[in-house]
Protein backbone atom coordinates (compact mmCIF):
# COMPACT_ATOMS: atom_id res chain seq x y z
CA UNK A 1 0.00 0.00 0.00
CA UNK A 2 1.48 3.67 -0.97
CA UNK A 3 1.57 6.07 1.95
CA UNK A 4 2.38 9.75 1.42
CA UNK A 5 3.30 12.31 3.52
CA UNK A 6 3.12 16.40 3.49
CA UNK A 7 5.37 18.45 4.71
CA UNK A 8 4.42 21.85 4.39
CA UNK A 9 7.20 24.81 5.37
CA UNK A 10 4.70 27.64 5.95
CA UNK A 11 5.84 31.49 4.85
CA UNK A 12 6.10 34.07 7.77
CA UNK A 13 6.48 36.57 6.16
CA UNK A 14 5.32 38.44 2.57
CA UNK A 15 8.69 37.97 0.93
CA UNK A 16 8.96 34.49 1.88
CA UNK A 17 7.55 31.67 0.39
CA UNK A 18 5.31 28.88 1.95
CA UNK A 19 6.62 25.31 0.45
CA UNK A 20 4.54 21.91 0.29
CA UNK A 21 6.45 18.73 -0.77
CA UNK A 22 4.43 15.45 -0.87
CA UNK A 23 6.61 12.19 -0.09
CA UNK A 24 5.42 9.11 -1.36
CA UNK A 25 6.82 6.37 1.16
CA UNK A 26 7.76 3.24 -1.43
CA UNK A 27 9.02 1.04 1.32
CA UNK A 28 12.58 -0.65 1.83
CA UNK A 29 14.02 2.41 3.81
CA UNK A 30 12.74 4.91 0.91
CA UNK A 31 10.50 7.72 -0.12
CA UNK A 32 10.29 9.56 -3.52
CA UNK A 33 9.39 13.42 -3.23
CA UNK A 34 6.30 13.25 -5.99
CA UNK A 35 5.01 16.67 -5.65
CA UNK A 36 6.68 20.45 -5.16
CA UNK A 37 4.51 23.71 -4.87
CA UNK A 38 5.42 27.19 -3.44
CA UNK A 39 3.07 29.89 -2.97
CA UNK A 40 3.79 33.46 -1.96
CA UNK A 41 1.59 36.00 0.09
CA UNK A 42 -0.70 33.30 1.78
CA UNK A 43 -2.91 34.15 4.27
CA UNK A 44 -2.51 31.09 7.90
CA UNK A 45 -6.10 30.02 6.56
CA UNK A 46 -4.86 29.12 2.50
CA UNK A 47 -2.12 27.44 4.16
CA UNK A 48 -4.33 25.44 6.44
CA UNK A 49 -6.85 25.28 3.32
CA UNK A 50 -4.20 24.11 0.63
CA UNK A 51 -2.83 21.55 3.16
CA UNK A 52 -6.14 20.32 3.32
CA UNK A 53 -6.92 19.81 -0.17
CA UNK A 54 -3.72 17.89 -0.67
CA UNK A 55 -4.57 15.57 1.66
CA UNK A 56 -8.06 14.88 0.02
CA UNK A 57 -6.22 14.71 -3.66
CA UNK A 58 -4.01 12.28 -1.82
CA UNK A 59 -6.60 9.96 -0.14
CA UNK A 60 -5.47 11.46 3.67
CA UNK A 61 -2.19 11.54 4.83
CA UNK A 62 -0.27 12.63 7.60
CA UNK A 63 1.10 16.22 7.59
CA UNK A 64 4.20 17.69 9.09
CA UNK A 65 4.32 21.21 9.42
CA UNK A 66 7.24 23.71 10.95
CA UNK A 67 5.23 24.58 14.29
CA UNK A 68 8.33 26.89 15.23
CA UNK A 69 7.50 30.52 16.10
CA UNK A 70 4.52 31.74 13.49
CA UNK A 71 4.08 28.06 12.38
CA UNK A 72 2.66 27.16 15.41
CA UNK A 73 -0.78 28.67 14.52
CA UNK A 74 -0.87 26.83 11.29
CA UNK A 75 -0.53 23.50 13.21
CA UNK A 76 -2.94 24.17 15.47
CA UNK A 77 -5.31 24.26 12.68
CA UNK A 78 -4.73 21.81 11.27
CA UNK A 79 -4.35 19.72 14.82
CA UNK A 80 -8.35 20.93 14.94
CA UNK A 81 -9.09 19.43 11.61
CA UNK A 82 -7.01 15.97 11.21
CA UNK A 83 -6.07 15.76 14.69
CA UNK A 84 -3.14 13.42 15.14
CA UNK A 85 -2.21 13.09 11.40
CA UNK A 86 -1.20 16.70 11.87
CA UNK A 87 2.84 16.74 13.34
CA UNK A 88 4.48 19.48 14.52
CA UNK A 89 8.26 20.11 13.97
CA UNK A 90 10.31 22.51 16.50
CA UNK A 91 13.18 23.40 14.72
CA UNK A 92 15.73 24.52 17.22
CA UNK A 93 19.60 25.68 17.30
CA UNK A 94 20.54 22.98 19.39
CA UNK A 95 22.86 20.02 18.38
CA UNK A 96 20.16 17.03 19.68
CA UNK A 97 18.31 14.46 17.33
CA UNK A 98 14.61 14.33 16.82
CA UNK A 99 12.90 13.70 20.28
CA UNK A 100 9.04 13.00 20.24
CA UNK A 101 6.62 14.28 22.50
CA UNK A 102 3.61 11.95 21.76
CA UNK A 103 1.35 14.22 23.72
CA UNK A 104 1.82 17.35 22.15
CA UNK A 105 2.89 15.89 18.54
CA UNK A 106 6.20 17.39 18.25
CA UNK A 107 9.18 16.72 17.25
CA UNK A 108 12.37 19.00 18.53
CA UNK A 109 15.10 18.88 15.78
CA UNK A 110 17.90 20.81 15.10
CA UNK A 111 17.87 22.64 11.82
CA UNK A 112 21.10 21.35 11.18
CA UNK A 113 20.73 18.10 11.90
CA UNK A 114 17.39 17.93 9.67
CA UNK A 115 19.24 19.46 7.09
CA UNK A 116 22.10 16.27 7.39
CA UNK A 117 19.92 13.77 8.01
CA UNK A 118 18.49 15.13 4.29
CA UNK A 119 21.65 15.39 2.57
CA UNK A 120 22.11 12.15 3.92
CA UNK A 121 18.89 10.43 2.60
CA UNK A 122 19.37 12.13 -1.28
CA UNK A 123 23.32 10.90 -0.93
CA UNK A 124 22.37 6.93 -0.45
CA UNK A 125 19.08 7.17 -2.04
CA UNK A 126 16.90 6.62 1.00
CA UNK A 127 15.19 9.89 -0.48
CA UNK A 128 14.57 10.02 -4.41
CA UNK A 129 13.29 13.17 -6.38
CA UNK A 130 10.95 12.38 -9.28
CA UNK A 131 12.26 13.27 -12.30
CA UNK A 132 11.12 16.36 -14.10
CA UNK A 133 9.57 17.57 -11.68
CA UNK A 134 8.88 21.83 -11.52
CA UNK A 135 10.98 23.02 -8.83
CA UNK A 136 13.49 19.79 -8.10
CA UNK A 137 16.67 21.57 -9.76
CA UNK A 138 15.71 24.37 -6.99
CA UNK A 139 15.24 22.02 -4.33
CA UNK A 140 18.56 20.74 -5.24
CA UNK A 141 20.23 24.18 -5.78
CA UNK A 142 18.67 25.33 -2.52
CA UNK A 143 20.37 21.82 -0.52
CA UNK A 144 23.59 22.58 -2.16
CA UNK A 145 23.87 25.94 -1.45
CA UNK A 146 23.54 25.95 2.73
CA UNK A 147 27.03 26.17 4.49
CA UNK A 148 27.34 26.05 8.40
CA UNK A 149 29.94 27.51 10.77
CA UNK A 150 30.33 28.11 14.57
CA UNK A 151 29.31 31.48 16.15
CA UNK A 152 31.37 32.42 19.03
CA UNK A 153 29.72 31.17 21.55
CA UNK A 154 29.86 27.69 20.31
CA UNK A 155 26.72 27.07 18.29
CA UNK A 156 26.06 25.53 15.06
CA UNK A 157 24.75 28.44 12.75
CA UNK A 158 23.43 27.04 8.90
CA UNK A 159 23.58 29.82 6.71
CA UNK A 160 21.49 31.60 4.99
CA UNK A 161 20.93 30.34 0.85
CA UNK A 162 24.01 31.80 -1.37
CA UNK A 163 22.83 34.14 -3.28
CA UNK A 164 25.92 34.07 -5.02
CA UNK A 165 24.55 30.34 -6.83
CA UNK A 166 21.53 32.29 -7.39
CA UNK A 167 19.56 30.62 -4.78
CA UNK A 168 17.43 33.18 -2.58
CA UNK A 169 15.49 30.60 -0.18
CA UNK A 170 15.71 27.95 1.45
CA UNK A 171 11.53 27.07 2.06
CA UNK A 172 12.57 24.08 -0.15
CA UNK A 173 14.77 22.22 1.50
CA UNK A 174 13.81 22.89 4.56
CA UNK A 175 10.32 21.02 4.00
CA UNK A 176 11.97 18.46 2.77
CA UNK A 177 14.51 18.60 5.90
CA UNK A 178 12.13 18.86 8.65
CA UNK A 179 10.20 15.25 7.39
CA UNK A 180 13.06 13.52 7.66
CA UNK A 181 12.47 12.40 11.61
CA UNK A 182 8.83 11.64 10.74
CA UNK A 183 9.51 9.75 7.61
CA UNK A 184 12.10 7.66 9.84
CA UNK A 185 8.89 7.11 12.66
CA UNK A 186 6.84 5.99 9.49
CA UNK A 187 8.95 3.48 8.02
CA UNK A 188 10.12 1.59 11.63
CA UNK A 189 6.19 1.61 12.17
CA UNK A 190 5.96 -0.15 9.10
Amino acid sequence: MTMHLISIDPALSNSDWCAFLVFNITGNDTAEIVHIERHRNLRYDEIVSRTLALRDWLGGCPCVVDASGNGRPIFQALQDKVGTHAIGIQITGSKNHATKLSLAGLFHISKMQAIKNFASAIRTGKIRIAAGMPLAKELVAEASSLSTKVSRAGRLIVSEPDRKMGVKHDDLVLAAAQAMPVLAQLEQAG
